[in-house]
């Protein structure tokens, strides 16, 4: 090999090497931000036991997550055969991977108001045009010592139950 053609050589690799750094850098580019053009968004709810008596509360949680920067509340259930004896919320971000997720967790601390097969419906929450709904989840309340009281209100506190009794939570 002559001197030039081992510098025409050299050049081209130049060359090459200069055009691959920045082919891998574009696709480093669209594929980040592929990434974060894509919302995600999750729902989720969960109970403590699906079996109990009427003496037994039942802990209720919903769990949304969304990269989505506004999130809309979602619907809640209908707690029918139940009392709600308390409720919290709290919200929080995290961040992984350079993307923000907005995650908004709700307990329920229920009373069964009612003896039988009861259903706890689907929560949902519409994000953008896309609807999520979680599970509905099927309670079986059995009769205890303590007879169901009907909650006119079933937003109202339990009379019956000292605070001593509720469960505590950290969200």
């Amino acid at each position: 090999f002559t001197k030039s053609s081992v510098e025409r050589v050299e050049s081209l690799s130049k060359i090459l090497l200069k055009l691959m750094k920045r082919i891998i850098t574009a696709l480093i580019l669209v594929f980040g931000l592929a990434g974060v053009a894509f919302a995600e968004t999750s729902i989720k709810a969960e109970v403590d036991k699906t079996t109990l008596t009427t003496d037994n509360i039942l802990n209720y949680k919903l769990t949304v997550t969304s990269s989505e920067k506004q999130i809309p509340l979602p619907q809640l259930p209908d707690f029918k055969g139940f009392r709600i004896i308390t409720q919290a919320q709290s919200s929080s971000i995290n961040f992984s991977r350079g993307q923000a997720k907005t995650v908004l967790s709700f307990v329920f601390i229920l009373l069964p108001v009612e003896v039988g097969d009861l259903v706890i419906g689907a929560a949902s929450i519409k994000v953008g045009s896309d609807t999520y709904s979680t599970d509905t989840f099927k309670i079986r309340v059995s009769q205890g010592k303590t007879l169901p009281q009907a909650a006119p209100d079933t937003h109202s506190p339990a009379p019956d139950m000292p605070a001593s009794d509720l469960p505590q939570y950290s969200l």
